[in-house]
C-alpha cells in the first residue's frame, strides 16, 4: 500500500489529505490540536500530516 501526503493552501489557511494508492483515505481541515477549528499553518499541515502518515505506516 503506497500512502502520499497532499498538502494545498485554502481560502484561511492550510489543509492536508493522506491518500492509499491515490485515493483520499484521510482529509484534515483544521488544526486538530488546536481549539474550535482552527486554520493551519503550512508548518502545521506539514507536521501533522508527518505524524498521521508515521503512525500508517508503523
Amino acid at each position: 500500500m503506497g500512502y502520499t501526503i497532499r498538502v494545498y493552501q485554502v481560502e484561511g489557511g492550510w489543509e492536508y489529505d493522506i491518500l492509499s494508492d491515490g485515493v483520499v483515505i484521510i482529509h484534515q481541515d483544521f488544526d486538530p490540536d488546536a481549539p474550535g477549528q482552527e486554520a493551519m499553518t503550512q508548518e502545521r499541515a506539514n507536521e501533522a500530516a508527518a505524524i498521521v502518515l508515521a503512525r500508517l505506516t508503523n
